[in-house]
């Protein structure tokens, strides 16, 4: 993952706000179920705008992998969405920009 942000022009102590953001990003990623990339995004940039007043603006890409359900019928067995593989295509990147207004 990238993450870009804009500091406003009273930020002091940009260490110290970066630990901010970086906590509140972790946090928001390992704490609700994503439905999807884009909800995930969101969900971290929105936590990174409310951890600290000291940014305007934050950038946010990840890849975008595909996972599909592994067909265990061969082997006599079923998949109850538990064993996923991830695909090579269609692969890329999803970025989302969240600010203040």
């Amino acid at each position: 993952m990238k993450a870009l942000w804009t500091y406003n022009a009273q930020a002091k102590d940009h260490n110290q706000i970066r630990k901010q953001i970086r906590s509140a990003l972790l946090s928001a990623f390992i704490n609700h179920y994503s439905r999807s990339v884009q909800e995930t995004l969101y969900k971290m940039a929105e936590a990174a705008l409310s951890a600290t007043d000291s940014i305007s603006t934050i950038t946010l890409t990840m890849p975008n992998k595909h996972h599909i359900a592994f067909n265990l019928a061969p082997f006599g067995r079923t998949n109850e969405n538990e064993i996923f593989v991830v695909t090579d295509e269609p692969f890329g990147f999803i970025s989302a920009t969240v600010d203040r207004a």
